[in-house]
């Protein structure tokens, strides 16, 4: 055996030591998954905009609804793809369970992304990772979910 060999050999069993067992990784994903719906809450269909993208969503599924209204018109134009694709399992699913899949869909990818964060900020923690799942379920509410910052939340982050 080489020496290049040995050296692979020897940093991808400390890779592997550095990190969580799948097991704990997976219990600590569930836990903070739990606690962060705990802590923002789950709006259902009456969240702060969805009274305006549910329009969205009806009308992308019966064009012929809101006749001459151009507010409704304006779906084929601003519309994101998310709402395209919500519209179409709409149509074989109640709309509220699919907001509630794409909601624990968003924590999750939320989470896994300050877990991701720590990682790579810090590949050599064992720790580091976790700390990015925490800050990222203990916030109140998501970075981009709710829009841009209002002058409350500006205010708390300077205090």
């Amino acid at each position: 055996m080489g020496i290049g060999a040995r050296y692979t050999q020897h940093s991808e069993q400390k890779e592997q030591d550095v990190r969580l067992p799948k097991p704990t990784t997976f219990a600590l994903f569930v836990w903070f998954m739990i606690a962060s719906c705990l802590i923002t809450g789950y709006r259902h269909i009456y969240g702060i905009n969805h009274p305006y993208q549910l329009v969205f969503v009806q009308k992308l599924n019966d064009p012929t609804l809101y006749p001459n209204d151009p507010f409704a018109e304006t779906v084929y134009d601003y519309s994101s793809l998310f709402w395209y694709i919500v519209a179409w399992f709409s149509r074989a699913a109640d709309l509220p369970l699919i907001l509630f899949v794409f909601f624990l869909l968003s924590k999750f990818l939320f989470l896994l992304a300050g877990f991701r964060l720590g990682h790579t900020f810090f590949p050599n923690s064992k720790y580091a990772p976790v700390v990015g799942l925490v800050v990222m379920a203990t916030f109140p509410e998501l970075f981009f979910g709710n829009g841009y910052p209002t002058r409350t939340q500006i205010k708390l982050l300077c205090a």
